[in-house]
């Protein structure tokens, strides 16, 4: 199938009707099985993007015992997490350099993060006389004798991430956040190196006891003149999800140097004094939003704070005072226009933004699957535009979010798993009618393993394939009608038919699928 992305929120499973009006849902008590109650869990979804922008398929993401892999796209989906403030999620394939970020998880609602993964700079085999790792950019690591926990020769991999790359942000590992002599603060880089120890049978080592290692990090051109004489080493936590002082670094004009005791990834960075952004996010209507994610990134130093909005909406930002930043919303993957901010305020006071307007999804849907059959497809059926026409979501027509039909196939998945994820939001008058196609494999559709994960007005809801037809290709999940308030009721079908589910009363733009 080839929406395989974001597809995670929508998963209408209930066997009656419910109304949703405003924020308010009625569910039922969750004794039937395919209606159960809303989640007391959050849902994860989000993409990972190569250092030059194209997904990276085949990554390992996970988030505690839970986990998964990215799609052919980058996309990935991992349902029924645990709420939490600062929970780790971990990206990991080979040839890569690992690195993980750090979301909240909130009930009934879904996260959606970001990643880049870079390529590993360079693989060199130490032996246990010691030597030097010339890596990328010429940042380097150097060994003495017997520097090894393992008592003989090291494989090295060892990455350099220039904080003047358009991307270094969304590598970096974790949040800006540090613990220096107990007090935590957000951080300012200049640059940090990822450092892999294996032996010959690709086991992770370290350092013996008591060796050290000399690291060498490239200070940019631009980053030189404001760079300090020396600067505090900080290590990544890989267990808590952020950054600890250990040792310090001397400016040598062109790099910092600084001896380490333990590898994981290595960064050049100092405390910066706090000022305040604040505002709202709202939707079209002014109507606030809540659990959007805010993020500001440093335009002349290289930083980023965030936070997630409360339930009016709200947020307030600690950023680099006297500085340049660009402020941007985001939710379910869909993110507001940029706004740059010139400068902040100085240290200590607060400026107030305003609204920042942000077409945040009403309902998303994502669909996820077993092995076979391979090819399962996401369809959405829209009600009638203004020109009479309704618009069929599907892997040849996969919708826009800024114009008609405001909803949108994110990716499609072909080879097994899904996931595959259809944001709407804008609401129109009729009703939405959800399905999953068997497209292609040898499995069916009763035991594909297909399940439905649906957020809508602040409830998730799980949904999996029920018994049925072993010959008939089509899973009808849902209809959900909008009345001319704008109120939802939603009807469960969830049954396995033998046709296509209709357009009930509208005509649809007549689009020939293509082959896959």
């Amino acid at each position: 199938m080839k929406k395989l992305t974001l597809l995670f929120f929508i998963t209408f499973i209930l066997a009656s009707v419910f109304t949703f009006n405003g924020c308010d849902t009625t569910s039922s008590d969750g004794d039937d099985p395919n209606n159960p109650a809303a989640s007391s869990s959050g849902n994860v979804l989000g993409t990972v993007k190569s250092s030059w922008g194209s997904g990276i398929s085949g990554v390992t993401v996970s988030i505690g015992n839970l986990s998964t892999e990215t799609n052919g796209q980058g996309w990935f989906s991992i349902p029924e997490v645990a709420p939490g403030t600062r929970v780790i999620v971990k990206y990991d394939l080979d040839g890569y350099a690992s690195t993980s970020k750090v979301i909240d998880v909130t009930v009934g609602q879904a996260t959606f993060v970001e990643a880049v993964m870079v390529t590993v700079g360079t693989t060199t085999t130490i032996s246990s006389g010691g030597g030097t790792v010339n890596a990328n950019g010429g940042a380097t690591v150097t060994f003495g004798s017997n520097a090894f926990s393992n008592g003989g020769s090291a494989t090295v991999e060892a990455t350099y991430f220039d904080p003047t790359t358009p991307y270094f942000v969304d590598a970096f590992p974790g949040d800006f956040t540090g613990v220096q002599n107990g007090t935590e603060g957000t951080l300012e880089s200049f640059g940090f190196i990822d450092v892999n120890l294996t032996d010959a049978n690709g086991n992770s080592i370290n350092l013996a006891s008591g060796q050290t290692a000399e690291i060498r990090i490239p200070i940019p051109y631009s980053y030189q003149s404001t760079a300090p004489s020396s600067i505090p080493l900080w290590y990544f936590d890989e267990s808590a999800g952020i950054w600890r002082a250990e040792g310090t670094a001397t400016n040598t004009g062109t790099e910092f140097v600084g001896t380490v005791t333990h590898f994981t990834s290595w960064n050049c960075d100092r405390y910066y004094d706090i000022s305040y952004l604040s505002g709202r996010v709202v939707d079209v209507d002014g109507n606030p939003i809540y659990n959007a994610y805010v993020t500001i990134d440093g335009v002349d130093y290289s930083g980023r704070s965030y936070r997630y909005t409360g339930t009016d909406g709200t947020f307030r930002i600690g950023v680099k005072p006297n500085s340049t930043v660009v402020v941007k919303a985001s939710k379910g993957g869909v993110s507001s226009t940029p706004i740059t901010v010139s400068p902040t305020p100085s240290n200590g006071a607060e400026s107030n933004i305003g609204d920042i307007v942000l077409s945040a999804p009403w309902a998303t849907i994502t669909l996820t699957w077993g092995q076979d059959p391979r090819d399962l497809d996401s369809h959405l059926l829209v009600p009638a535009s203004d020109n009479g026409y309704g618009y069929h979501i599907a892997y040849y027509s996969t919708g826009s979010l800024t114009g008609y039909p405001y909803a949108q196939l994110d990716t499609d998945q072909q080879y097994s798993y899904g996931p595959e994820n259809v944001t709407v939001v804008r609401k129109f008058e009729g009703i939405y009618k959800y399905y999953v196609k068997w497209f292609a494999g040898d499995a069916n559709l009763p035991s594909s393993g297909a399940r439905i994960t649906l957020l809508l007005n602040g409830n998730l809801y799980n949904f999996t394939v029920p018994s049925g037809s072993t010959e008939f290709r089509y899973w009808h999940v849902f209809n959900m009608s909008v009345g001319s308030n704008g109120n939802v009721s939603l009807e469960t079908v969830n049954q396995i038919v033998e046709e296509e589910p209709s357009s009930d009363g509208y005509s649809l733009m007549k689009v020939t699928p293509p082959a896959k």
